[in-house]
């Protein structure tokens, strides 16, 4: 030996013909062990080049989220500069709420900052133990922007009473966000006071169901079938990966993913991710 590790299954069977006794097989799986773990690796780098092309496409919003704690900074800075200069009196109660007041709107425009870099970081792929809930109400505000920009109403319907999952957390938020601006752009000939987006999470069957739903122009039968194929977009200047590359994260987990779509009515996304055994949570 070599001293390399190999991968291998294991058979046992007893041999009851000449009593107790048994026999082993042992299948040599190192080559397709490397297989998958390549197959893994290719389809991680391209789910973080989507990702980092998804973030350069909402860097215009993204700056204008965090463009709005920064001007509060600025702004209660000034009242309490202001204050001073005028030489009005200015008690501790005062002093604190404009601190609490700055150092609130900070720790907002750090968490965004958080979240954009969480978003685009390269890592390996690593699945931890998460709430499925914490996973839509992170990925929400990187939306916020563009949802007010598009006078869209959020219907948050969520259950908080959802398992856990065993996920890629950033993997499944890039899902997420990409079935959400899908929606948004599908909503751009709708009528304003009819722009609804809808987000659904309930379990069921052994899996957490997740649903993005939108009232927009709906998607004919004929994309409909091809939806989720490379190279398949229903926009004018699409590429046709994102749907792709959604697919493969989610059957990557152990899910599904599908589109039910009324024209001019709107189309629902769903997902679903499994819900782990308890022995899988714990990493047994």
């Amino acid at each position: 030996m070599d001293g390399k590790l190999w991968a291998f299954e294991n058979f046992l069977t007893f041999d009851t013909l000449y009593g107790c006794g048994a026999v082993g097989f042992a299948i040599d799986i190192t080559e397709h062990r490397q297989v998958e773990q390549q197959g893994e690796r290719l389809r991680a780098e391209l789910a973080h080049m989507a990702r980092v092309q998804t973030m350069g496409e909402m860097t215009s919003s993204m700056a204008h989220e965090l463009n709005q704690p920064l001007a509060a900074v600025v702004m209660w800075a000034e009242v309490a500069a202001q204050k001073i200069r005028l030489g009005k009196p200015t008690g501790n109660d005062d002093v604190l709420k404009v601190l609490d007041d700055i150092a609130g709107q900070a720790y907002r425009a750090g968490e965004i900052i958080r979240r954009m870099k969480d978003f685009v970081r390269k890592t390996e792929p690593h699945r931890t133990t998460v709430e499925a809930c914490e996973i839509i109400s992170e990925a929400l505000p990187l939306v916020a922007s563009d949802l007010r920009h598009a006078g869209i109403t959020l219907d948050n319907r969520v259950e908080r009473s959802l398992p856990k999952l065993l996920v890629d957390r950033v993997q499944v938020q890039q899902v997420l966000l990409n079935l959400i601006r899908n929606a948004i752009e599908a909503m751009e000939d709708t009528a304003a006071d009819k722009r609804r987006l809808r987000i659904r999470a309930q379990a069921r069957d052994r899996v957490v169901e997740i649903t993005v739903s939108d009232t927009g122009r709906g998607i004919p039968k004929d994309q409909l079938d091809c939806l989720f194929g490379t190279f398949c977009s229903t926009k004018f200047d699409g590429m046709g990966m994102g749907l792709a590359i959604s697919r493969s994260i989610i059957e990557a987990h152990g899910g599904r993913i599908w589109a039910i779509s009324t024209p001019q009515q709107g189309t629902s996304f769903t997902f679903t991710l499994p819900i782990p055994r308890e022995e899988e949570k714990n990493g047994t």
